[in-house]
């Protein structure tokens, strides 16, 4: 899934000029938890909220390539 991962970064830096910042949960979570923050344009988050999600999905379907111990 890294390249899932890549196209998702791709996605937030070159349509949003967004980063994406992961955080392992203290608990099991049904799905992921987004968290929407900083400053966005009049009417831009819509847009996020639809293009985000899908290729949230696909990039962490499976976790067991990421080390999230070294992800701060």
């Amino acid at each position: 899934m890294p390249e899932a991962v890549a196209e998702l970064r791709r996605c937030l830096a070159d349509d949003y000029g967004g980063t994406l910042m992961l955080r392992q949960a203290t608990t099991l979570l049904r799905s992921p938890l987004m968290h929407y923050c900083g400053y966005w344009e009049p009417g831009v988050m819509p847009f996020a909220r639809r293009d985000v999600p899908p290729r949230v999905q696909d990039a962490f379907i499976d976790l067991a390539w990421a080390e999230l111990d070294e992800v701060g």
